[in-house]
């Protein structure tokens, strides 16, 4: 458990104002995860991109609030 919560939100934002995105390595981790997801049944594809639109604008919202 942590014993300075303040402490380590702000080391956490710093670090990741830090950080490079890496879009190839992002993009080649969710068409892994999404094949996988596929392989194993758990995603109808005719809904899959509806459901990705919708919690994409529900990240860039909340990415609003947070900055």
């Amino acid at each position: 458990m942590l014993k300075d919560v303040d402490y380590f939100k702000k080391w956490e934002n710093e670090y990741r104002r830090h950080q490079k995105v890496d879009y190839r390595k992002n993009l080649q981790i969710f068409e892994a995860l999404y094949c996988q997801a596929q392989a194993l049944g758990k995603l109808k594809t005719e809904d899959f991109l509806e459901r990705v639109l919708s919690k994409s604008k529900m990240v860039k919202a909340l990415n609003q609030l947070t900055l």
